[in-house]
């Protein structure tokens, strides 16, 4: 009984290496209000699914700045509609 857990103490140690600590904490108090006996594959299966989560938020944040190069690099600044073809 002893092994098994220094073994799930040391796994969730290890989690520091991947994850925040911000994030282990917060998986650690959302398991206790759902789950009755939290595992370690528990937790860790909520780890990943919040940062599967939050990546995609990230990558939508990089994308908001618009166009770079406005119609007078193009050479159309001031022209109308029907002469550009």
């Amino acid at each position: 009984m002893e092994k098994q857990a220094l073994k799930a103490t040391l796994r969730l140690k290890n989690f520091g290496r991947k994850y925040s600590s911000e994030a282990i904490e917060q998986a650690c108090q959302d398991i206790i209000k759902i789950a009755s006996a939290p595992t370690v594959p528990v937790i860790e299966r909520l780890l990943r699914s919040n940062q599967q989560q939050e990546q995609p938020h990230n990558a939508s944040e990089q994308n908001t700045y618009g166009f770079t190069r406005g119609a007078a690099y193009f050479g159309i600044e001031g022209k109308e509609d029907n002469d550009i073809k």
